[in-house]
């Protein structure tokens, strides 16, 4: 069983196959080769900041393709991407970050003022990032365009299992406080296979998404 690398597994199978269409830059493509590497550069600048397995990254931003670089990232270091839900308030998301501290934080444009916000109330994190776009939040942020400085090769290995995390979610609803929910990489493979098996998927498939911020509260 292939665990952690997914996308180098990717790249080494089809590695000029187009794998995503960037929505935020005129739907430019992106090869498998190319978002390997370029989640490879997000994976050793994490673990230049000091990110190491284990460790929370958390994330408050709408979905964009650093989003997913993050993520694969997080696998490659057998980190654990921490899923910030962007409706909830900079009081609810302090709650959730006291809860399970992370290492890192990474925020996007439309979230400045909740970041600012919850800096004082959130001791404990060591590392702001800063997507790109966004006007950092105080002087000790970094922008995530400082990853483009790192070498696209693979991240020293780590051992990784089906029961490694991968990822904290929190549940939502209107009778309980929100609970830390852990998707392992065991989890994560699982629920691939059962997609690509009961939607027919190929290679040749595509899906293509566009989040809107203002088009989403409009229809709030």
């Amino acid at each position: 069983m292939y665990i952690g690398d997914w996308l180098a597994r990717r790249e080494m199978l089809s590695p000029n196959a187009l794998a995503l269409m960037d929505a935020q830059r005129d739907y430019a493509s992106v090869t498998y080769r190319e978002w390997n590497r370029s989640a490879n550069r997000t994976a050793n600048w994490l673990l230049s900041l000091g990110v190491k397995k284990g460790d929370l990254v958390a994330v408050l931003s709408m979905n964009c393709v650093e989003y997913l670089d993050i993520w694969f990232a997080c696998g490659k270091l057998g980190a654990i991407m921490q899923t910030l839900n962007w409706r909830l308030t900079s009081h609810e998301l302090s709650a959730l970050l006291l809860d399970a501290t992370p290492v890192t934080l990474v925020y996007g444009p439309e979230f400045l003022g909740h970041v600012e916000a919850m800096q004082g109330a959130v001791p404990g994190i060591t590392h702001y990032i800063a997507l790109e776009g966004t006007d950092v939040a105080g002087p000790n942020h970094i922008e995530f365009s400082r990853r483009d400085e790192q070498p696209d090769s693979p991240p020293p290995p780590v051992e990784l299992t089906l029961d490694t995390p991968w990822a904290l979610c929190y549940t939502g609803g209107t009778t309980g406080l929100p609970k830390g929910a852990i998707l392992t990489h065991g989890n994560v493979t699982w629920n691939s296979v059962n997609t690509v098996m009961s939607w027919g998927l190929s290679a040749e498939d595509r899906a293509k998404a566009q989040a809107d911020l203002k088009a989403v509260e409009a229809t709030l």
